[in-house]
């Protein structure tokens, strides 16, 4: 049963973040703090609803962590979204 293949069930929108502006993943809670939300419920509320209506591009790899768009966040945070910090 191929069932897996071509199933309608999940859908998710492929993978659109360009490799070279990928964030190294981080939990919602960071992301929203790099965000300038260092509240972290609120802001990781705030972060949901922009995820959800598109404002902020998130891939979700568990249920803790999350690649970001790195274009989608504030110079200051930059030096923080890449694996090497």
């Amino acid at each position: 049963g191929g069932e897996s293949d071509g199933s309608r069930n999940n859908v998710r929108p492929p993978t659109t973040i360009p490799a070279e502006f990928r964030s190294k993943a981080m939990s919602k809670r960071r992301a929203a703090g790099l965000l300038g939300r260092p509240n972290p419920d609120s802001g990781v509320e705030w972060l949901n609803q922009c995820i959800k209506d598109g404002t902020i591009t998130c891939e979700s790899l568990s249920r803790q962590f999350h690649v970001f768009d790195s274009r989608q966040f504030p110079e200051e945070a930059q030096g923080k979204l890449r694996s090497n910090s």
